[in-house]
């Protein structure tokens, strides 16, 4: 039994298959998808998305967003959904250096903390 996914960005639709089990990073933490879920809808936060089928892993960087389950599906709306692997080490710590940089500069709890935030997750996820 599987579900049908969907990685959606602003651009196109980044990746759809079938999945038995799916793992994201949710606003609480990370959580995971199996077929016949309960209806959930979360926020999404800058990190991994493992996509689990039959023998084969499939890993997504992703960026801010939304999650809607369903039983037999999952809609996943983020403003980035890259492959793993796709930036370069050397470059994802050159910019988690800089973005930590920056928070540190920055007044907790402004929405520019939280921007940066964002990014400082981005990196973290980009790196593995």
């Amino acid at each position: 039994m599987a579900v049908q996914l969907r990685i959606v960005t602003p651009k196109a639709v980044a990746w759809q298959g079938q999945a038995e089990q799916v793992r994201a990073p949710g606003f609480e933490g990370q959580f995971g998808v199996l077929p016949g879920h309960e209806r959930y809808l979360s926020v999404v936060r800058p990190g991994r998305v493992t996509v689990l089928s039959g023998e084969q892993e499939q890993v997504f960087v992703v960026g801010s967003g939304f999650v809607e389950v369903g039983a037999e599906h999952i809609s996943l709306l983020t403003d980035l959904c890259e492959p793993v692997g796709k930036v370069s080490p050397e470059q994802a710590r050159q910019d988690l250096q800089q973005a930590e940089a920056e928070l540190a500069r920055a007044q907790a709890g402004t929405a520019e903390w939280d921007e940066i935030q964002k990014r400082v997750e981005l990196a973290r996820a980009r790196l593995g």
